[in-house]
């Protein structure tokens, strides 16, 4: 008997190489657990309509890639003014897991994933920048 989890897997997006490497793993999360991707974007001062269209596209894009094809995988997109961890927290209630990356600096946690994976009510994964090589 197949057993699906409830609840969406998030992810946090940003654009950067570290996000979309967590949205990889995310994407391939929600395959297995029969389960919608959650993607979710924190809004900055700067951002643009554009600039904000090509970073969700290109996470989608991860997203569809990293996966089989087979399990018709739903990504919903949430965009929010709120900042990033706090978004993220909010998400965390209802998720069956919450996926991270880790952020930009190879020996710590980026601050959002810190204090997410600190505060986080379900479990969370953090993806490192870069792959250990053995």
């Amino acid at each position: 008997m197949r057993t699906t989890a409830v609840g969406n897997v998030v992810v946090g997006v940003d654009g950067s190489r570290c996000s979309l490497r967590a949205v990889a793993t995310a994407a391939t999360e929600a395959e297995q657990r029969h389960v919608p991707l959650r993607l979710v974007y924190a809004v900055h001062d700067d951002d643009t309509p554009q600039r904000i269209d090509a970073i969700i596209a290109g996470a989608a894009r991860v997203a569809r890639f990293s996966t089989t094809g087979r399990s018709g995988l739903i990504i919903t997109v949430t965009i929010t003014d709120e900042p990033a961890a706090e978004a993220l927290l909010d998400e965390s209630h209802d998720a069956s897991v919450l996926v991270l990356g880790a952020g930009a600096a190879p020996d710590r946690l980026g601050p959002v994933a810190a204090q997410v994976q600190e505060q986080a009510e379900g479990p969370v994964v953090v993806v490192p920048m870069a792959e250990s090589r053995v």
